[in-house]
């Protein structure tokens, strides 16, 4: 539905990076200042990688992280401020949003299979909170805020484990075989009732 104007994430990092140089209320490190692209690319896979390790410790077999996990690792290794990682994440989120540009091939296909009387639902395989994301494909078609949408960082799984995927087919075939309604797949959906 959705894509990036630039070509990796790198480039949202490195806007970031910019901005920090005036954000004056607590200033960042210099080494920070200079190295954050790279550092923040660092910190993900780092917290990536410990959540694939540490499932047996954490008691779960998920393994997507959020912005926060992200953030709040780099916070821990370079003691950062509450109001440090508050702007870090405000500002990602923000250049996120704004870095959207319409996939409308995919948006017209998503709207006709609606117009048919298709259910249809939004999967989303990123860290960033499922509010972002919701600002975000609303950027690219306000039509797209209706939308049901499952969002892996709310959920716990990824795509590219196939797990997310499992996890939905999960709960429909659940619905399914209790006669249930789109209306209450909805309900169910809302990040306070996916665990």
């Amino acid at each position: 539905m959705i894509q990036r104007d630039a070509l990796s994430p790198d480039s949202i990092f490195a806007k970031v990076q910019s901005a920090m140089v005036h954000y004056t209320d607590e200033p960042f490190s210099s080494y920070l200042l200079e190295n954050y692209t790279k550092v923040r690319k660092q910190v993900e896979a780092d917290e990536r990688d410990v959540f694939r390790k540490t499932t047996y410790e954490r008691d779960t077999d998920k393994i997507e992280v959020t912005l926060q996990d992200i953030l709040g690792r780099l916070q821990a290794n370079f003691n950062l401020s509450d109001a440090q990682v508050q702007f870090l994440a405000e500002t990602e989120a923000q250049y996120e949003i704004d870095a959207v540009q319409p996939i409308q091939k995919r948006i017209d296909l998503l709207f006709k299979l609606k117009e048919a009387g298709n259910d249809v639902m939004l999967i989303s395989d990123m860290y960033l909170p499922e509010h972002v994301i919701r600002a975000m494909v609303t950027r690219a078609d306000s039509r797209l805020a209706d939308i049901p949408m499952y969002v892996s960082s709310s959920v716990g799984y990824q795509k590219s484990t196939g797990r997310l995927f499992s996890y939905i087919s999960l709960i429909l075939i659940t619905i399914i075989k209790s006669g249930s309604t789109m209306a209450i797949i909805r309900k169910l959906m809302e990040p306070c009732h996916v665990d």
